[in-house]
């Protein structure tokens, strides 16, 4: 319904604003043109002198009231004292006749005009509700589909998300109506200050605004406006700090304004900048990665299936004695086309989805089988498994975890759950549950890349963990940071006391190693003493090096 209205609003508004000059000739045509039709046709006498109504209502619409009037002022003496009754005997019509459809004349072109004005101001009150956003006024983003720029195929344009990310706590502290007040007086002021070049400026949602501007020079137009944003607004009415980023896109050509993928480019590049701290990010992700992710997951499935999939194993280094504590499964993708994908690549793809469950599964019935391999060789080995907080929340988890171990004759001692840090804080006190139903079987938890999530040290005295593991991000630079290194520091001596292992994870170099241990770190982790091992080799190497 809102869409027939919208057109039959733009199609009437276009004759009525853009075509005046072609109403006026035409009325031009028709009036003299219905003269000459009543003349020819034999006078006044017959019923033809209705077609001037034609030419007064099309005025009406077109003009509106006193050019329906005037000229229906002008049709009835056209058609009264200088149209004959009969053009065969040239009988004059009586006056009153021509006065009364005259009047008529008249008052048709003032009814119509009328009309036409209730409808104006109709389409004109419906137009702004659908252009404007109810709450604020602000124009919003059907502006920008009723209110096409000039085509320009050539033309540059740069896309703007600016978003509010403290908007809830805005709204909270004041109220939604001093923040939509706000919303108003920062709108405007900015519309002011840029208004030589900016095309559009609208309200995309409760804290987003979308800002289209001619592109000149990305750097230098994102520094105007930064600049203009840097001017503060009266804090006196508006009590509150303000944080939002800034994230925008750059398009050729008028068209690609009408498509919401572009502007769903700047949100992205906006929530980059919001993750980042950055002033402002540029989107430049290009489409042809986004069709390889989604061809990825895709084949995941298949993956898994057609064994493309397949396991290492990594040694952890016990480095009081220098011998292997255990092994860390991490997976491999030798895909057909693409040659070997490693888990950066699909890892976190594999994550935002219920494929995620499937992979995990596949994880614990290969190293499961790896351990019963060395368990033949008299190993008892240890594992550790890198999990989900997805994992964590779908309800079948533990239980399939639990009964592939028994069915395998397996101690749950011989595994070591890894989550990292981030991921533990999706759903820490559902995570935490679950992962102390797996503690009390004997599992073991590990927090892996510790130091790049959003936990904290005191917190870890409420989980179930019992083995830290300090990024690879801290140990590279420990030998050349000393800041970095008393970090570290104060990390392995705080996890000791909370009675926690701590594992020092991607150590390349002999320096590196003797660092480690001087701070008095449990196990290390890296290429200085070995290289992810694939899964036909890696008991060989332990019977190797447990020996040494």
């Amino acid at each position: 319904m809102s869409k027939n209205l919208r057109k039959l609003e733009k199609f009437y508004l276009n004759i009525s604003d853009n075509y005046r000059h072609l109403v006026l000739a035409l009325l031009l045509i028709l009036i003299p043109g219905v003269y000459l039709l009543v003349y020819h046709t034999g006078g006044a006498k017959f019923v033809y002198t209705h077609t001037m109504y034609f030419p007064i209502v099309l005025a009406s619409l077109s003009l509106g009231n006193p050019w329906g009037a005037l000229t229906g002022l002008v049709g009835g003496i056209l058609l009264g004292p200088m149209m004959p009754l009969d053009t065969q005997t040239y009988q004059s019509q009586q006056t009153i006749n021509w006065i009364f459809r005259t009047v008529i004349f008249i008052l048709i072109g003032l009814l119509s005009g009328f009309f036409t004005t209730i409808i104006r101001h109709f389409f004109n009150q419906f137009s702004q509700y659908l252009s404007t956003n109810p709450e604020t006024n602000i124009d919003n983003t059907n502006y920008i589909a009723n209110n096409p720029l000039p085509d320009k195929p050539n033309q540059n344009y740069l896309i703007v998300t600016i978003l509010i990310y403290n908007h809830e706590k805005i709204v909270s502290l004041v109220g939604t109506d001093i923040y939509n007040q706000f919303l108003r007086t920062f709108h405007l002021f900015v519309k002011n200050q840029m208004k030589d070049t900016i095309c559009y400026f609208v309200q995309a949602e409760s804290n987003k605004l979308w800002l289209v501007m001619e592109q000149t020079d990305i750097q230098q137009d994102m520094d105007n406006l930064l600049n203009v944003l840097a001017k503060p607004l009266d804090s006196t009415d508006y009590p509150f700090y303000v944080d939002y980023s800034l994230g925008c896109t750059s398009i050729t050509g008028t068209d690609n304004l009408y498509k919401f993928s572009s502007f769903s480019q700047a949100d992205e590049a906006a929530l980059l900048a919001k993750r980042s701290g950055a002033r402002y990010e540029v989107y430049n992700m290009e489409k042809m990665q986004r069709e390889t992710d989604f061809i990825l997951l895709g084949e995941f499935h298949k993956a898994l299936k057609e064994n493309q999939t397949y396991l290492v194993y990594q040694p952890k280094i016990n480095l009081k004695t220098n011998k292997p504590y255990c092994f860390e499964a991490l997976i491999r993708w030798e895909h057909p086309v693409h040659g070997l994908i490693l888990p950066s690549s699909f890892i976190p793809l594999i994550e935002q989805t219920n494929l995620i469950h499937e992979l995990t599964d596949w994880v614990f019935s290969q190293v499961i089988e790896k351990i019963v391999e060395f368990r033949e060789n008299d190993i008892d080995v240890i594992i550790s498994i890198n999990i989900s907080s997805k994992n964590l929340a779908y309800p079948n988890f533990y239980k399939s975890v639990i009964s592939k171990l028994r069915e395998a004759g397996i101690d749950p001692s011989q595994i070591i759950l890894e989550i990292t840090e981030s991921h533990f804080m999706v759903n820490p006190k559902e995570n935490i549950n679950v992962l102390n139903m797996f503690v009390k079987t004997g599992m073991t938890v590990a927090i892996d890349d510790f130091g790049t999530g959003y936990s904290s040290l005191s917190l870890l005295g409420q989980l179930p963990v019992k083995i830290i593991k300090i990024d690879r991000s801290f140990i590279k630079d420990i030998d050349a940071d000393e800041t970095t290194y008393h970090i570290v520091s104060a990390i392995i001596d705080i996890a000791h006391k909370l009675g926690c292992k701590v594992v020092a994870e991607g150590i390349e170099t002999k320096t590196i190693h003797e660092i480690a241990k001087t701070l008095k770190a449990d196990y290390a982790q890296g290429f200085y003493y070995a290289k992810p091992l694939h899964r036909d080799i890696v008991i060989e190497w332990y019977k190797n090096h447990i020996k040494e």
